[in-house]
């Protein structure tokens, strides 16, 4: 049975509450499957991790008991382990749990690998004595080892950690062949440097990227203005200001209040002048006159003020915009567009039940509705989510 979809394309109520439904039973579904996982790995680890401390601690027993080591009686052999395989291992869960707390491991950190060193310094130095051939390295490389793994190990859930708590930045973007010479490769760079730096996830909006930078290069800063409303899809100022920073463009603002006033005048409509006679003559001394009747002649004395014709609104290639060229914004053309579309649909969603959200709140719902997004897109998302809502709000109010 197929979906039902309003007159402008969108889903119905009930479709789209059951294709909510659907995606939050897979974020649901996903998250499970992910804490399954993590407990099998985290007891494989446990095993591989306690193993060769283990081994560790075998040999340190013998030497702390040994005559020609520490000649210690009875169960005060067991303290040798204790005070250096298991402090090393206390340091590293106390640099743990630093990392949660956003602090530095600090001294507990160099104090791990003290530990470490001395246990394997103990065994060698055993192992030297004993028949065995190698003992006397087999043994210091676990009391090496066990550490070593357990703090690579913890330093993955602390790189999580950070970047769950948006402290970090993760874009690390794969150009494939792109890197070849004759294929793309100063580009490729540049958008490999800009994704680093932007924090971008995605490669291909790493090169959109660098080639706005491009594209802006040769406007002035109204022009360049412009371009990043046309490129975000809404007129907000401050957000264009930081669009235009992020590619190198630094705006005034008076440019913006200039550009911000020429885009208000433009979105007046001009209802007094009759059919076929608003904005065809750009300096016409006549003035504005009812519907149906002829406009009329100034008065002697009486001020002459131009009619002047808004501009028609321009696409990327330059050219005006007519009915034939104006794309419809509720029939996305690509698969790509109607993705797009559906998570801004989301997001208004979600905004008209809680108008406060944050960015980052923003985007760990979308993440539970099944959207994969960076803190960057949800910022955008965001953003123009409330423009949508606004000029919504506005035309309901209007009408």
């Amino acid at each position: 049975m197929g979906r039902s979809t309003e007159p402008d394309g969108s889903l119905s109520g009930t479709d789209r509450e059951r294709e909510v439904g659907g995606r939050r039973k897979a974020g649901r579904g996903s998250r499970a499957l992910f804490v399954v996982g993590m407990s099998f790995v985290a007891v494989a680890l446990g095993i591989v991790i306690v193993a060769p401390i283990a081994l560790s601690s075998q040999d340190l027993v013998r030497w702390a008991s040994d005559p020609e080591g520490l000649g210690l009686p009875g169960p005060w052999a067991w303290l040798a382990f204790v005070a250096l395989d298991a402090a090393a291992a206390v340091c590293v869960a106390m640099v743990t749990v630093a990392a949660w707390r956003g602090e530095s491991g600090g001294a507990f950190h160099a104090m791990t690998w003290l530990f470490a060193v001395g246990s394997a310094v103990a065994n060698h130095r055993h192992g030297a004595t004993t028949p065995a051939r190698d003992d006397e390295y087999f043994f210091p490389a676990m009391s090496i080892a066990g550490p070593l793994l357990l703090d690579v190990t913890l330093a993955r859930i602390r790189r999580w950690a950070r970047i769950e708590a948006r402290t970090q930045m993760t874009a690390r973007p794969r150009f494939g062949l792109r890197w070849l010479p004759g294929v793309g490769f100063r580009e490729t760079l540049r958008a490999w440097q800009a994704s680093l730096r932007e924090d971008i996830a995605r490669p291909a909006d790493a090169i959109a990227h660098v080639r706005e930078v491009d594209a802006l290069a040769g406007l002035d800063p109204a022009d360049a203005l412009r371009f990043a409303w046309q490129a975000l899809g809404h007129t907000d100022p401050y957000v264009a200001w930081q669009w235009l920073v992020a590619r190198g463009v630094t705006i005034d603002q008076a440019t913006i209040l200039t550009a911000t006033r020429a885009v208000s005048t433009d979105r007046v409509p001009s209802s007094g002048a009759p059919a076929g006679q608003s904005g065809t003559d750009p300096v016409s001394s006549a003035l504005a006159a009812p519907p149906g009747k002829p406009p009329r002649q100034p008065a002697p004395g009486e001020e002459r003020r131009p009619v002047i014709q808004a501009p028609r609104p321009r696409t990327r290639d330059g050219r005006g915009r007519t009915a034939t060229t104006s794309p419809s914004p509720s029939r996305p053309s690509s698969g790509r567009e109607v993705e797009i579309a559906r998570r801004l649909r989301d997001a208004m969603e979600l905004l008209r039940g809680d108008p406060d959200l944050t960015a980052a709140q923003l985007g760990d719902e979308l993440r539970r509705l099944g959207w994969d997004l960076s803190a960057r897109t949800a910022a955008r998302v965001l953003s123009e989510a409330r423009a949508r809502s606004g000029n919504a709000a506005r035309l309901a109010a209007v009408r």
